[in-house]
């Protein structure tokens, strides 16, 4: 461990972002309930707004650390007097650009905010600070009558924001000649929706799922420009394209993954994740060759294997309770849909909370997740030994996911 830290006042945070700047400085972006959280520089808000003795009052704080002089450069605030949540946040063009969910009627929103109020229970937010979290550049809602949910964020070549997560709102703002302009059914539909640089303007907007609950986790650009967009769905009639690498749902929920014209107009690729339980897909990338990586949660005991694949067979094998999940990750050919490498990964307990994909030069991949195996696969390490809370994994996989290089836990 080079460094290790506490941050946070006298009330929970968490840290759901670290933006690596140089060598020397982060910034951490997160949830905290705590009006003692430090805050440092000329913040553009110095003001806890939430009820503290409310479990659901959480703002977003935004703070810049350098660790060669161990000190907080500066640290803000964001939020309303709600809930505001996190999930993404990219350093783009000298800003800080973040989006999440938000149960607060009263966000700074800007002058020229494409939506200015709050429409909803939760709505999507979308806002930007400069560098030194000491001025708005931007925010504006997003959202329906009722509930959104925004998992991830990405900024296009052309500075657009893309966004995506989950929404059941019938009237969620969708665009003319979008692949699916109206609700799809059932609990949520997935939204993709693309900004201007400053969320002024709505390039383009649409819901993608079927009758079932459907739900967008995470979101990455295609090497040629286009979006794609990995998730979970249990609708029989979630959009598929014919060359589905499965296409249909084996089970209750199965993972999705599918790829966006940049306009929105047209599906180019779309697919159920699906073996013979159950699936989630949270983070999908295809690389400059048309291979496609996936990773997400699995229960399922008939993923595609093979004979080097690093672990065949689920942690929990013979499945002493067939509802415990692993991580898996699974690689093949977009064109052809010839899988080319799978592999579980986990122990005999629940690995509940796969977090990020992150691919190397090379065609190998670093996961991180969390779960509670005594048993989960490592290498030297941190701890040897997993305590009986969630703790977080980090793993290291080659190319053909048939060698651990590398696998610790920290918590």
């Amino acid at each position: 461990v080079l460094y290790s830290t506490f941050l946070g006042g006298s009330k929970p945070e968490g840290i759901r972002i670290i933006i690596p700047l140089d060598d020397d400085e982060f910034i951490f972006i997160g949830g905290t309930r705590s009006p003692d959280f430090p805050i440092a520089g000329t913040p553009w808000d110095s003001t806890f707004r939430g009820d503290t003795s409310s479990i659901y009052a959480t703002m977003v704080f935004v703070t810049r650390f350098d660790l060669s002089s161990n000190q907080i450069i500066s640290s803000t605030y964001f939020g309303g007097s709600d809930l505001d949540g996190i999930a993404s946040a990219v350093y783009h063009d000298g800003q800080i650009v973040f989006a999440g969910s938000t149960w607060s009627d009263d966000l700074p929103v800007s002058p020229n905010a494409w939506q200015p109020q709050h429409r909803g229970n939760g709505d999507g937010y979308i806002a930007a600070l400069d560098s030194t979290g000491s001025e708005l550049i931007f925010c504006s809602y997003i959202g329906g009558s009722g509930i959104e949910n925004l998992w991830d964020m990405q900024i296009d070549a052309a500075g657009n924001i893309v966004i995506t997560g989950l929404t059941d709102s019938w009237n969620y703002p969708t665009t003319q000649g979008v692949v699916q302009s109206r609700y799809g059914g059932g609990e949520d539909d997935i939204f993709v929706t693309k900004f201007n640089h400053d969320v002024s303007e709505l390039l383009f907007s649409t819901y993608i799922g079927g009758s079932g609950w459907d739900e967008g986790r995470s979101l990455r650009f295609t090497p040629d420009g286009n979006i794609l967009v990995a998730g979970y769905t249990n609708s029989d009639n979630f959009p598929v394209t014919k060359d589905a690498l499965y296409n249909r749902r084996a089970a209750f929920d199965e993972g999705c993954v599918f790829i966006l014209t940049p306009g929105g107009r047209r599906l180019v690729y779309s697919t159920y994740i699906a073996w013979d339980t159950h699936e989630d897909a949270r983070a999908a990338y295809i690389d400059d060759d048309g291979v496609m990586t996936v990773f997400g949660l699995t229960t399922s005991t008939d993923l595609p294997v093979n004979e080097v694949s690093f672990q065949k067979q689920k942690g929990d094998y013979p499945a002493l309770n067939p509802t415990i999940p692993d991580f898996y990750v699974l690689k093949y050919l977009l064109d052809t849909g010839d899988i080319l490498a799978c592999t579980y990964l986990g122990g005999s307990g629940k690995e509940l909370y796969p977090n990020e994909l992150i691919p190397l030069r090379d065609g190998s991949v670093l996961i991180c997740g969390s779960g509670n195996s005594d048993d989960y696969p490592l290498t030297e390490g941190i701890h040897n030994s997993v305590p009986n809370i969630y703790s977080a994994f980090i793993s290291y996989l080659d190319s053909d996911l048939s060698e651990l290089y590398m696998s610790v836990i920290i918590g």
